[in-house]
């Protein structure tokens, strides 16, 4: 991911797909969490993915309009998004040991989660590899702004659970459309850029061979007699 992620893009854009889909997205999150509470969360991982491939079909106006059961299409990739929310679980309850820090910790591991679980809906990367990557962004540097993104995203989620969690049903949603957004834009930069390489590479005059000298052709038997005749010493 090499493009910088512009913050203020992520929510116009969100917010535009988000109005649109209101309906269907408040109820495939609704599905996702009490199928989630009634799994202990087993399924949250699966589900999870199922949603961010709603909301990429939602992004790319697929003529084939996504229903609210397809959150279940996540399941086709079970197993690796079982093991990135064991990962989370664990990292978290590591990280909550330490007051305040770890829940400002667990901030910043949350968007790392939501990253992991996008790796497996759309490259079909395991949980291993998924979570590599995400640490070969951390410590790049390009991770930095999606986590802030995810940051932002968290609290409006967290927001809408101060009413009685009422509010997270609209919230929830809107913050996943957001973490999608911003993996499509960053993800359309390394096109861009792989785009650019490939024109430069292929615009590049292949090297010239040098042109002979052309072969003077040889004269005729006859004007070379006659020549010779010409320059012969006539006898006198």
């Amino acid at each position: 991911m090499s493009k910088e992620l512009d913050i203020g893009k992520c929510f116009n854009d969100g917010w535009a797909i988000y109005k649109s889909n209101m309906g269907l997205l408040i109820l495939a999150n609704l599905v996702v969490g009490l199928v989630s509470i009634f799994t202990i969360g087993i399924l949250a991982g699966p589900l999870t993915v199922g949603m961010f491939l709603i909301i990429s079909r939602l992004l790319k106006s697929d003529p084939d309009k996504p229903s609210v059961g397809d959150v279940f299409k996540g399941m086709d990739k079970f197993g690796a998004a079982l093991v990135c929310m064991l990962i989370f679980i664990v990292v978290a309850m590591i990280a909550s040991v330490v007051p305040i820090i770890g829940q400002l910790a667990t901030l910043v591991i949350s968007p790392l989660l939501m990253f992991s679980l996008m790796y497996v809906a759309y490259e079909d990367l395991n949980a291993v590899d998924a979570f590599k990557k995400i640490i070969q962004g951390v410590m790049s540097g390009k991770m930095l702004m999606p986590i802030l993104l995810g940051i932002i995203a968290g609290l409006i989620g967290g927001l809408g659970s101060l009413a009685c969690g009422i509010g997270a049903l609209f919230t929830a949603p809107f913050a996943a459309v957001l973490y999608v957004c911003a993996y499509q834009q960053m993800k359309e930069g390394d096109d861009i850029i792989d785009a650019e390489i490939v024109s430069t590479e292929s615009t590049e005059a292949p090297p010239v061979a040098p042109v002979a000298d052309p072969v003077p052709e040889a004269e005729s038997t006859e004007e070379a007699d006659v020549v010779a005749e010409d320059e012969a010493p006539k006898a006198e």
